[in-house]
């Protein structure tokens, strides 16, 4: 059984691991955008936006890992699906669903 006290450590981790994953979201959507806008005017180069992808796809990837990091009690998907609702779309709370399974 898990002490209160190593529930509120884990609760305090998981919050600033979810913060984590919401300034890499959001750093992943600021490339996305700088992308469209980029192949939109024409103002970056294929190898810019090559650069770009493979930025977003490290992020992206940083995301999911920090997700399956999140520590939790045993048998609390119900957690993990809370927090993932809370901060994630529905898309990529699918997509980091089945890279954690």
């Amino acid at each position: 059984m898990i002490a209160n006290n190593d529930v509120s450590i884990m609760n305090d981790s998981n919050t600033q691991t979810m913060a984590n994953i919401n300034t890499l979201q959001q750093s992943e959507m600021e490339l996305f955008v700088n992308l469209e806008k980029g192949v939109a005017d024409e103002s970056i180069s294929v190898d810019q936006q090559k650069a770009i992808v493979q930025k977003i796809n490290e992020i992206s990837q940083m995301r999911v890992n920090l997700y399956k990091n999140l520590k939790v009690k045993p048998d609390s998907t119900e957690i993990i699906s809370h927090l993932l609702s809370e901060h994630c779309n529905s898309k990529n709370k699918q997509y980091i669903l089945l890279k954690m399974n």
